[in-house]
């Protein structure tokens, strides 16, 4: 199984959010990846944000767990999803891995919407409210199959 890591960067009061561009999928897509062998979350994502975008972050809390039984490789992912900031500034200037990234940009959370994937959508509307209200609980979210047209899913507070 993958275990995938993903930061949700907010600015302007949590109204925008940080999305990248990656080379080697279609999309827009919030920055991390997926963990090394035997590399806990969150220092796998502290590693994937200085790697990706040559920047150090500090994360908070976990925002979302999302299992999917069968992503685009046929193969089972855990995501988990913490929100982050960056470590000094609120704008840092990025150095973007040519070979992973080719774009980074904040966007407001209603266009942020439209740039993401199906599944990714539903994780950011679970962000935005636990933005708007940070003791919504964490969500466990189940779904059976990456293509959302085909799949079963279910959503579970923790």
């Amino acid at each position: 199984m993958k275990i995938s890591v993903a930061a949700a960067f907010t600015a302007g009061k949590a109204s925008r959010l940080l999305l990248v561009k990656p080379t080697y999928k279609p999309g827009w897509d919030l920055p991390g990846g997926i963990l090394e062998e035997g590399e806990s979350p969150t220092a796998g994502l502290k590693r994937e944000i200085r790697e990706e975008l040559g920047v150090e972050c500090v994360l908070d809390d976990l925002a979302c767990v999302d299992f999917i039984e069968s992503d685009w490789e046929d193969r089972p992912v855990l995501l988990l999803m913490f929100l982050a900031r960056f470590r000094g500034s609120d704008k840092p200037r990025f150095r973007l891995q040519p070979d992973e990234l080719c774009d980074s940009q904040f966007y407001k959370f209603g266009q942020a919407r439209h740039l993401v994937s199906t599944r990714m959508r539903d994780r950011l509307d679970i962000l935005q409210r636990r933005l708007g209200n940070p003791k919504t609980p964490q969500l466990y979210l189940q779904r059976s199959h990456h293509d959302s047209r085909n799949a079963s899913s279910t959503t579970v507070a923790i």
